[in-house]
């Protein structure tokens, strides 16, 4: 839970047809439903959840949440720029008591509108300011694409501040500058079970994560 403090300083139906983390697209144009109406569209074009899962909505992001985890959520509206935090784990947790094993979603909204940089490159900014504080062999992975209107960069790194738990954090970025939108998805666990919670939990939630493209900034 440490990487929603970095990224909170940086601070789509038919049409809206789920972008899958691994099959991300451009949405054909249309009129956006209410929330509501939006995500029982969604629902109806959901393969079933995996076996322990449930799907789970958190504004524009769906994604299957392990079932008995405990969550929570916030939003912040800062001059017009909206950013919403989502947090989900295994043990009850706040913000005096973060979690180590978890998933977060962090959704962005209004960035180049409000004179913030566009989505794209916020997502450049806040990847800087991890390898800035972090030794090169501590990066354990990156990739950048582009699929649509979505610039999609997956990075996972090993954070371990002295005297704190060596963690690895697995985010997945999925920037819009199209919808002026960025999503982020976080993934992280104590080194020591990485291999153990990322194949349980962080696989199965990542692999099936999605957003809706029409979704309406708040």
């Amino acid at each position: 839970m440490k990487t929603i403090t970095i990224i909170m300083l940086l601070a789509i139906s038919l049409m809206s047809v789920p972008i899958f983390a691994d099959d991300t697209q451009t949405a054909p144009p249309g009129s956006a439903p209410k929330t509501d109406d939006m995500y029982s569209l969604v629902r109806l074009q959901l393969p079933p959840a995996p076996d322990g899962f449930d799907w789970n909505f958190f504004e524009n992001a769906g994604f299957p949440k392990p079932r008995g985890w405990f969550e929570h959520s916030s939003l912040i509206n800062a001059g017009g720029v909206t950013s919403d935090t989502y947090a989900a784990s295994p043990k009850d947790f706040s913000a005096a008591n973060p979690f180590e094993t978890g998933f977060t979603v962090n959704r962005f909204a209004n960035l180049e509108k409000f004179q913030k940089p566009k989505p794209s490159q916020s997502t450049i900014m806040m990847i800087k300011i991890v390898m800035a504080s972090h030794q090169k062999e501590d990066i354990k992975y990156f990739s950048h694409s582009q699929k649509g209107d979505f610039d999609v960069t997956y990075f996972r790194y090993r954070d371990a501040p002295p005297g704190q738990t060596p963690e690895i954090i697995h985010q997945f970025y999925l920037a819009n500058d199209t919808t002026d939108n960025l999503d982020v998805f976080i993934f992280e666990s104590p080194e020591d079970q990485w291999d153990r919670n990322w194949t349980l939990f962080g696989a199965p939630m990542l692999s099936k994560t999605f957003v809706i493209p029409s979704f309406p900034n708040n």
